[in-house]
């Protein structure tokens, strides 16, 4: 139930409104429900993901302030981890992001955007989720998860690394 007010040059009215669902429509409320439900895991899911992804860009960031300071040291070691760090870092981004843009319609079905799309379009429906939905959005969170892992793999094992190489130098 919701209370409306409608103001119009001074006077103003109120009246309690109630939402009904369509009569001409068959619903499926505790369908309806489970699918709010997973809608709901699966915003989580992207909302962790994005973080991680933030975490990405921050590198991304640091890397190029880096290699500004960098340019000044003769340290061919540390240009040398600049370069390789740099080099994981694009083909995590492409991987992520997707390659170069093509013109006309394409769309890579290899990509991680392709791969998670049915979990972009979850709660799009006023219908239960059916067995081949449910079936996508398993194969689409399974690949989210690797993203999930190859991200914190590289910020922990990679990212790490080249922080202290860095650090024990003196930009």
């Amino acid at each position: 139930d919701y209370q409306v007010r409608l103001l119009y040059k001074g006077d103003s009215s109120e009246v309690q409104l109630t939402v009904k669902p369509d009569p001409r429509q068959a619903y499926d409320l505790d369908g309806l429900v489970k699918r709010q439900e997973i809608t709901d895991a699966v915003q989580k899911d992207i909302e962790e993901l994005n973080k991680e992804v933030a975490k990405v860009r921050t590198c991304r960031t640091s890397l190029g302030t880096i290699q500004k300071l960098a340019k000044e040291q003769a340290d061919s070691t540390l240009k040398a981890e600049i370069k390789e760090i740099d080099k994981t870092l694009k083909v995590l981004e492409k991987d992520l992001f997707g390659g170069e843009e093509v013109q006309g319609i394409f769309r890579d079905r290899n990509s991680f955007r392709s791969k998670i799309s049915p979990l972009r379009y979850m709660g799009y429906s006023s219908q239960p989720i059916t067995p081949n939905q449910m079936q996508a959005r398993d194969a689409s969170k399974e690949e989210l998860g690797k993203m999930e892992t190859r991200i914190k793999e590289f910020l922990e094992k990679d990212w790490k690394a080249f922080r202290s190489e860095v650090e024990s130098k003196d930009l």
